[in-house]
């Protein structure tokens, strides 16, 4: 099973080049789950109408879209996460994040099941403290909902040694940046700070291999994101 996690900047620097970049590279990965974050409806998109669906339908991927913060009520600029995907999701859920004061937008956790493995998608808050909260939040949805093989993917926001992600490394969640061939074993990561990850748990012999795409800049010198995508093939 392939998934990518991409973080995509919203509608933020050139998106009419930057959308076609991610195109190419989901077009040309294949992956069978993108979770998306950072994904706008913005005041110029139809109702009904946001940066997934936009990409799913020149993909001929299903889509699923739950906003997380309200910008500006009108016209409508709401952000959140998505789920882009081969066949429809089971079971699929969203969590509202609960608040915390100065935390920045408000966050919601995404999560569905593909083949028997349960995503989570989640984008952690600029506070640290709220980055806990969420932390704590996602190991309670992980263990409610069965607690088998599970696979956490998104932007959290933290360096590996912080608070939010020590408490994860705590409940048993594996990091497959540094466990998979092709992550931290043979590559560095690109640009200062990782704080994009694919974290697993519920099992403890996880095969397959670990990358990531989209940090090489187009002839014009722009990137498809802000972020790198975050390749997990599972065997």
């Amino acid at each position: 099973m392939k998934i990518l996690s991409y973080n995509i900047w919203n509608y933020a620097g050139n998106w009419p080049v930057r959308g076609q970049l991610l195109v190419d590279i989901i077009r040309t990965e294949s992956p069978d789950v993108v979770a998306l974050q950072e994904i706008r409806h913005n005041w110029r998109d139809r109702p009904g109408h946001n940066q997934a669906r936009w990409l799913a339908e020149r993909l001929g991927y299903h889509w699923v879209f739950r906003p997380a913060h309200m910008f500006w009520h009108v016209p409508p600029v709401v952000e959140g996460l998505a789920f882009l995907s081969r066949e429809p999701l089971e079971d699929f859920r969203a969590y509202a994040v609960p608040r915390v004061r100065w935390a920045g937008p408000d966050r919601v956790i995404l999560t569905g099941a593909f083949a028997g493995l349960r995503i989570f998608n989640v984008h952690f808050p600029l506070t640290e403290r709220a980055r806990v909260a969420e932390a704590r939040q996602l190991v309670g949805l992980v263990i409610n909902l069965g607690g088998g093989a599970a696979l956490a993917v998104g932007d959290f926001n933290a360096d590996a040694d912080q608070a939010p992600m020590r408490m994860l490394d705590d409940a048993g969640f594996i990091d497959l940046w540094d466990s998979l061939e092709g992550g931290a074993t043979t590559h560095q990561w690109p640009g200062e700070r990782r704080i994009d990850y694919a974290l697993a748990s519920g099992c403890k012999a996880w095969k397959g291999t670990i990358r990531t795409v989209g940090t090489q800049p187009d002839t014009a010198g722009l990137l498809p994101s802000d972020h790198p995508g975050l390749i997990v093939n599972l065997e």
